[in-house]
């Protein structure tokens, strides 16, 4: 096989600091769902069936919403190789009204929600961890 053409200059430190990224991304992404794990396990231990099953309803839909609710903002910022500051308040304040929408129709929702799983616990649920959006 013919070597690698490497390239000098600007690349020259991408590989190593794409791998050091992907590291961090990876530990954060595992110590997330570490800790996610052990809130679950001692929620479980601590309620009842039936109010796991409501935790675990609201916890789906919001969890469904939330990356609606990031739409890509902040990948956006690291895409652009030049953010002035402006285009980030921009970027803030769109990703805040998209959480905002996304709460205030959870907050309506989440009555007729309820009634339709006959839960009524539900619907404090999906209000309380709507704030999350």
């Amino acid at each position: 096989m013919p070597p690698h053409n490497r390239r000098p200059g600007i690349f020259a430190g991408l590989d190593a600091s794409f791998r050091r990224g992907i590291r961090w991304s990876m530990a954060g992404t595992a110590g997330s769902a570490v800790f996610q794990l052990l809130q679950m396990v001692v929620f479980a231990r601590l309620a009842a069936p039936a109010e796991a099953g409501d935790y675990a309803l609201a916890a789906a839909m919001v969890g469904f919403l939330t990356p609606l609710a990031e739409a890509g903002v902040s990948q956006a910022i690291v895409y652009v190789r030049e953010i002035k500051p402006a285009q980030l308040t921009a970027l803030i304040w769109v990703n805040w009204a998209i959480g905002a929408v996304i709460f205030v129709l959870l907050y309506v929702a989440a009555p007729i929600i309820a009634s339709w799983y006959s839960r009524p616990a539900v619907a404090g649920l999906l209000v309380l961890m709507s704030t999350s959006c």
